[in-house]
């Protein structure tokens, strides 16, 4: 199985995010990407997104077949629909007190659909018609760059490599992690080499100074949902609908992290490291909606745990400069070091992901045709993600899932519109809970300011849509266990505009 540095880190989730640490040699770190994955956004039509998201209970948007497919029931005709989004994401990390920025610009579809409607046969029962809408939707996207640097007067990652190897001897270090690789290019080796010997199970190192650090990680992807779904009216106060999803999921991340060193024997190193998950799941969508009066609809919608299926493909390679530098030896005889180099083979694991359920519950009041507000919760025991394979045990993964995810992870939006004759002001605000529980880990909420605007005609209609979402997070590109831990604050800006184009027939 793939064994991987992982380290103490978190990205916003709509960040999406990124990764957290364990110990190197320890047999586990597939729990971070399932955390990952299991917390997704709520994707829609630019007319949803600028109202915040607000859909559970609203109604009358292709929306409706991922958050509430009861919600298609308020359709009186067909639909189809196509929502292109330009995302700009910006980021600036102080760590160790430099500053540095980085950005990252990408084009998307957010979301596309069709909705076609049926008529009831007679117009006497309370059945008064239902839609069935295939649709697309974009509920995670992992396109982001961040980049920290600065001279660390304390700790370099040679000392998280020697807490990790004390305590066994050479043998652990079978080549397929990074722990081997600082050992094969003699960053760290065992006290039982130097004259007089040493220990077979504690470790050194001969390098020297205070290290510039740098970093830089590359994300990219996404996770996308297909909806195949129906929503049924009766009587124009009860809706209910129901809906199957086929997920797709594309993750790959780029590390880069370098040490360097003014002073002799090593110019520095260079950590580089690859991943990439790619599978497909399926869930499914059951919701309601309530009209008791006109002017007030009520629902609630429960989607279910969503399973995966998926490879993870892993490698990292590590160059280290030596300045001609005579490694002493007493077992195997001395050597001269200049460029080392080591790499992993590239590792592969199977392995199936569940992801928790969510229940959710939403309120719209309408003011006659003036427009309405909508609110919308969530919740989500993100305990109830899981790992399964029978190729290697996973038993720490699950383990670390039980101690590091929020049990009660609670999402909340609120947005509204405005109408004047053929146009829509709309505006929304929405808050997502971590999917990790904050206290023990370094992973933040996120919040998101929205806006937007539309146009109705008799068959066409054109929104716009803007959502801004902001996070402060932290990360350290290495863990010491009873040491000092190098941590970066880094400040995430992500900006989505949106333009949906609809036709009715």
């Amino acid at each position: 199985m793939k064994k991987k540095l992982i380290f103490i880190s978190m990205t916003v989730l709509c960040l999406n995010y990124s990764a957290v640490a364990q110990d190197d040699i320890q047999p586990f770190g597939f729990y971070l990407d399932a955390l990952r994955f299991a917390q997704t956004q709520q994707g829609g039509s630019a007319r949803i997104q600028a109202i915040g998201g607000t859909q559970v209970a609203l109604g009358g948007d292709l929306s409706s077949a991922l958050s509430n497919p009861a919600g298609l029931g308020f359709y009186n005709r067909s639909y189809v629909s196509i929502t292109p989004a330009l995302r700009f994401m910006d980021s600036r990390s102080t760590y160790l007190d430099e500053i540095a920025d980085e950005s990252k610009t990408n084009f998307n579809i957010a979301h596309a659909g069709i909705a076609m409607y049926s008529e009831p046969e007679s117009s006497g029962g309370s059945f008064k018609g239902g839609t069935f809408a295939i649709t697309l939707t974009r509920i995670n996207d992992f396109n982001n760059n961040y980049y920290i640097r600065g001279i660390n007067d304390s700790t370099s990652m040679i000392d998280a490599f020697i807490g990790q190897a004390n305590g066994a001897t050479t043998s652990q270090f079978g080549g397929n992690d990074v722990l081997s690789l600082a050992y094969f290019n003699f960053l760290i080796g065992p006290e039982s080499i130097l004259t007089p010997p040493g220990p077979d199970d504690i470790y050194f190192t001969d390098v020297t100074g205070k290290p510039f650090q740098e970093e830089r990680i590359l994300t990219r992807g996404k996770q996308n949902r297909w909806s195949i779904s129906y929503g049924a009216n009766f009587n124009d106060k009860f809706y209910i609908g129901g809906g199957i999803g086929i997920l797709t999921l594309d993750y790959r991340s780029e590390r880069i992290y370098s040490e360097s060193f003014d002073v002799d024997p090593l110019s520095g190193f260079t950590l580089s490291e690859n991943l990439a998950i790619n599978g497909t799941g399926v869930n499914a969508t059951l919701g309601i909606i309530v009209r008791p009066v006109p002017s007030v609809r009520i629902g609630a919608s429960f989607v279910s745990p969503s399973v995966y299926s998926l490879e993870d493909t892993y490698d990292a390679t590590m160059t280290a400069d030596w300045n001609d530098f005579l490694y002493e030896d007493a077992i195997d005889g001395d050597i001269v070091l200049n460029t080392e180099f080591a790499e992993t083979d590239i590792l592969v694991s199977n392995y199936n992901l569940t992801t928790p359920l969510k229940l959710s519950g939403g309120a719209a009041f309408f003011f006659g045709k003036n427009g309405f507000i909508s609110a919308d919760v969530d919740y989500i025991d993100y305990t109830g993600t899981k790992l399964r394979t029978d190729k290697f045990v996973m038993r720490d993964d699950n383990t670390a899932i039980d101690n590091l995810a929020n049990t009660a992870a609670i999402n909340y939006r609120i947005g509204g519109e405005y109408r004047i004759n053929i146009y829509r002001f709309r505006a929304g605000y929405a808050y997502y809970d971590t999917a990790f529980d904050s206290k023990d880990v370094f992973y933040a909420n996120s919040q998101s300011f929205s806006a937007g605007a539309g146009m109705r005609f008799q068959n066409i209609y054109v929104d716009m849509g803007i959502v801004h979402t902001i996070s402060d997070t932290q990360y350290a590109p290495y863990f010491i266990q009873n040491g000092e831990i190098p941590v970066a604050d880094i400040a995430v800006n992500n900006t989505r505009v949106m333009f949906t184009i609809g036709y009715n027939y």
